[in-house]
């Protein structure tokens, strides 16, 4: 009997990108490179990240606290006209209420300023990668 060995031989399949042959091959590739874009654009960043950030959290606490004093004025109101005393409630309401409201629209509109520098931030990876804002937002 003669020994006879098998010889093995190992095929090796050249691609173009690694997702071909895959189903949607083509457009896995595309955002895979398109991920890699956006985060080596936003690690270029992070300043403006951090500093837009920090300014959102400080706007979401300052409309917490506009709320709450706005809650306590109006409180306050209530609480005169459950006993009766409407002049009272009338200069709570001109003062109090008046002015916590001024400072809750405060804090909204610059709240409403840190949006925009978000937005403004997402626009421009979005027209650095040539790409819509919706396709930036969730990084």
């Amino acid at each position: 009997m003669t020994d006879k060995k098998k010889k093995e031989e190992t095929t090796v399949v050249v691609t173009s990108h690694p997702f071909e042959g895959l189903e949607n091959g083509e457009e896995r590739f595309a955002k895979a490179q398109l991920t890699r874009k956006i985060n080596s654009l936003l690690d270029g960043m992070p300043e403006a990240i951090e500093t837009v950030d920090e300014i959102l959290i400080i706007g979401v606490c300052g409309v917490a606290q506009a709320v709450g004093q706005l809650r306590e004025a109006l409180d306050k109101i209530d609480e005169c006209l459950d006993q009766r005393q409407f002049s009272k409630a009338s200069n709570l309401g001109y003062k109090d209420v008046a002015s916590e409201f001024i400072f809750l629209q405060r804090v909204l509109g610059g709240l409403q300023d840190c949006q925009h520098d978000k937005d403004k931030l997402i626009q421009d990876i979005a027209l650095e990668t040539k790409t819509s804002y919706e396709t930036v937002l969730p990084f």
